[in-house]
């Protein structure tokens, strides 16, 4: 005979018995109720013959479940949920499911002004109070905060270097020990978005111009040189780049110090670079603007940082102790190494700077 038994809906006993079976069986009453339901099924070997039987009987309580409960918060990719346990029997059981928490990018831009960064807005849980991310570039991770907006999302800002337009942008919501999936963005992508969409001609001039000084970039530092960002995007003639004059570019004087030259330093920002020789203490000098004094190879110099692509034919000033005053712009220094760097990758990179120059102050 084949026997099938539950009670109060949970299987007990299931499989062939002969026909004299016999058995008892055992459930633990979540509840005050006294009352069970027994049901009961049978079918003889030789007759396809199916009967149910079914019962309500009283039960004497052994126990009432005395449950101890454990929560399981949930995680970014894990739903959460309450353990119960019967202190008396032993039993346990889930329930008050909980869904996982949810992280997503609603939208995200780029911008071109004194340095290149992503920002990024996100839809984040509202059950997650201080969510923080991860920012991984180039096997980098950075812990930044997220910055919460009026409308409820959260902001953060990624800053990239020239070279690195091609590179991936992960990013991943933490919450305490909880991280979120993965989310990952180049600033190729978002141009590529520009490019290909109903924009501006100007725009897309100037996101076209930025991503072939990115390539430039690449190609100069050496770095990702498999992946371009100006792929399918190249600009093939440059712009004739005027000179620039720079012989009135120191005035003035002070004693125990003296300008060197000028360079461009191409970081997230590009910033003009100050060189001195310095005859007694550093210490003993006063910059009215830029980072502080940076020892290297016998002299000084000093990082003027925060330039705008359209601003490169502005003149950076720096004076010392009020008395000695140096001008140079960016595009002084663009004009001479195009015209007088043997080196051809130095050259093609201030000729695409120069490019992105002329977009920024078109756009602008």
């Amino acid at each position: 005979m084949f026997l099938g038994i539950d009670i109060g809906g949970t299987n007990i006993k299931f499989g062939v018995v002969d026909e004299n079976y016999t058995g008892e069986w055992f459930v633990c009453l979540h509840n005050d109720s006294d009352e069970v339901q027994v049901n009961w099924y049978s079918t003889r070997y030789d007759a396809f013959y199916r009967e149910k039987n079914q019962l309500t009987i009283s039960v004497p309580h052994t126990h009432v479940c005395d449950y101890e409960s454990v929560v399981t918060e949930p995680t970014c990719t894990e739903q959460g949920y309450t353990t119960y346990t019967c202190s008396v029997c032993g039993e346990s059981w889930i329930s008050d499911e909980t869904s996982a928490y949810t992280a997503s990018v609603s939208t995200w831009n780029i911008a071109l002004g004194d340095e290149i960064s992503a920002k990024f807005y996100l839809n984040v849980d509202s059950r997650i109070l201080v969510p923080t991310a991860k920012i991984t570039i180039d096997s980098n991770t950075t812990d930044v905060p997220l910055i919460k907006q009026a409308n409820g999302t959260y902001a953060v800002t990624v800053n990239l270097a020239a070279a690195q337009m091609t590179e991936n942008i992960a990013i991943q919501v933490v919450a305490g020990e909880a991280v979120s999936e993965t989310m990952n963005y180049t600033i190729r992508q978002y141009a590529q978005t520009i490019l290909n969409g109903d924009y501006a001609d100007s725009e897309k001039e100037l996101v076209k111009a930025m991503l072939n000084y990115g390539a430039a970039a690449q190609v100069y530092f050496d770095y990702n040189t498999s992946d371009l960002a100006n792929a399918g995007y190249e600009i093939t003639e440059h712009t004739a780049i005027p000179s620039v004059e720079t012989t009135n570019m120191v005035s003035g004087s002070t004693e125990g110090i003296t300008f060197y030259g000028a360079s461009l330093v191409f970081r997230s920002q590009v910033a003009v670079r100050f060189y001195f020789n310095v005859e007694g203490d550093i210490n003993d000098y006063s910059f009215s603007t830029g980072n502080a004094p940076v020892y290297k190879d016998g002299m000084y110099y000093i990082e003027v940082p925060g330039i705008n692509p359209q601003d490169y034919d502005v003149s950076v000033a720096l004076t010392v102790n009020d008395s000695l005053t140096i001008n140079y712009s960016p595009l002084a220094y663009i004009s001479r190494m195009y015209s007088g760097s043997s080196n051809a990758n130095l050259t093609a990179l201030v000729a695409a700077m120069y490019e992105y120059y002329l977009a920024a102050e078109a756009y602008i």
